[in-house]
């Protein structure tokens, strides 16, 4: 089983996520879903990005990605894939003050976006998805972490990646009195999680890698 398909059995087993779902994908980057697309319902997956380069293969955005192929970046997979019929929609986003999503989502899905905030912006992140979130909804997020006995430090970014703010490592009681100020349930996973649900709060579950 390769690491896309993995995604889609991580969010059956751990979302109970049906074809009929919604899913926004925070970061979707070069396509880590595209198996998640392949088995939602037509018109249910959101992707969102900073990159233009990664979603659509256009552009110089960051000399960091210049590199990126067509045949490699998320629109490329879609039509190499077959799933165009699924009209999966993406926009390009460096901030989170505004979602153009008119229904509830079920699942959001942000995969290490949150090492390039700091806390003000990643607060601003929940903030807004909890707004956007179905009652019985789970959003999941993966983020570097810190040891427990340090706090959480970030960064300048590199200046081949200027969007990329800042490298933050997180201490996880930190993060999660961030999620619990903004009205959100949260629960570890294995394997890094953090479960931010709405039961009868918005629920979030957050990953991170192990401590190095």
């Amino acid at each position: 089983m390769n690491h896309m398909s993995e995604h889609l059995e991580f969010l059956i087993n751990n979302a109970q996520l049906k074809p009929t779902d919604s899913v926004l994908d925070l970061g979707c980057g070069k396509l880590y879903l595209a198996a998640v697309i392949q088995y939602l319902d037509k018109g249910k997956y959101y992707g969102v990005d900073a990159n233009a380069a990664v979603v659509y293969g256009i552009g110089n955005v960051h000399k960091y990605f210049s590199a990126y192929q067509y045949e490699r970046c998320a629109f490329g997979k879609i039509k190499k894939g077959g799933l165009l019929s699924k009209t999966p929609t993406f926009w390009l986003y460096d901030n989170f003050e505004f979602f153009p999503i008119r229904e509830k989502i079920n699942v959001i899905f942000c995969k290490d976006v949150w090492t390039h905030f700091d806390p003000a912006t990643v607060r601003q992140c929940i903030s807004n998805c909890k707004k956007i979130l179905h009652p019985n909804g789970v959003m999941f997020a993966t983020f570097a972490l810190q040891s427990p006995q340090a706090e959480t430090n970030y960064s300048e970014g590199p200046e081949r990646a200027p969007r990329f703010r800042t490298f933050a490592r997180y201490n996880l009681e930190y993060l999660k009195s961030i999620i619990i100020s903004e009205g959100m349930q949260c629960e570890y996973i294995e394997r890094g999680i953090i479960q931010m649900l709405t039961k009868p709060k918005p629920t979030m579950k957050i990953f991170f890698p192990k401590i190095k």
